[in-house]
């Protein structure tokens, strides 16, 4: 028998006792003397459903991507808190730095000033004074960012975040004289750009989305 029966339902025999699942005349729920959605109702109602997810997929998409961006700020704050904090304690300074393969033993700072912190970053404690990371001082290891288009982007110059930050064991930022900024940056550009900016004293905090340290409007330079 058909699975979509004209007469007779997939299950039953003469009369039977259960009708049809998707019936072509007679409907599955009874209302006013018929029975509820007939196959032809099912077909609309089902383009419809149709029609309306691919209307709210853009803000959904938008959505998950503003979430993203959110969620590696986020990240970064607990990183340069826990820099700061470290430093603290430990009365020594404590680096934040990106890194081509944080994974590495030992693991490396990279160094140039063009390259991002998309592909990951280091907080590591130096603890005997000599500028070079040994395993046994790294604190946390943070891998690279998600999505297709996500990038992490520091300043360049003296006093800039191109390559780390650094805290003395005062939990100063160095150089304490200069409040300084990272950009996380997506595909829609720098209008939905986040900044986390380091203050002076070493506190760190997200800036609202679009603008930058002095709350002026990020540009295209943020994002490269």
């Amino acid at each position: 028998m058909p699975f979509v029966g004209l007469d007779r339902p997939f299950v039953g025999h003469v009369t039977p006792p259960v009708r049809p699942f998707v019936p072509k005349k007679r409907p599955l729920v009874r209302i006013a003397g018929q029975y509820g959605l007939t196959l032809v109702e099912l077909i609309i109602t089902l383009v419809v459903a149709a029609i309306l997810l691919t209307l709210a997929a853009p803000n959904l998409t938008s959505f998950l991507k503003r979430d993203r961006l959110a969620t590696q700020a986020n990240d970064l704050l607990a990183d340069l808190a826990l820099a700061r904090s470290e430093a603290i304690k430990r009365a020594a300074t404590v680096v934040v730095c990106k890194s081509d393969d944080p994974m590495a033993t030992p693991p490396t700072c990279n160094t140039t000033d063009s390259v991002p912190w998309t592909a990951g970053r280091l907080i590591w404690a130096d603890t005997n004074g000599d500028g070079t990371i040994q395993s046994s001082e790294v604190l946390r290891i943070r891998q690279g960012l998600d999505g297709k288009n996500n990038a992490l982007y520091g300043e360049n110059g003296a006093t800039g975040t191109a390559n780390e930050v650094r805290f003395s064991g005062m939990g100063m930022a160095n150089p304490p004289d200069t409040t300084s900024q990272l950009v996380f940056c997506d595909g829609r550009g720098p209008s939905e750009a986040l900044a986390v900016v380091i203050g002076r004293t070493g506190r760190a905090r997200v800036t609202e989305k679009g603008k930058d340290l002095d709350g002026n409007p990020l540009d295209a330079a943020d994002c490269s």
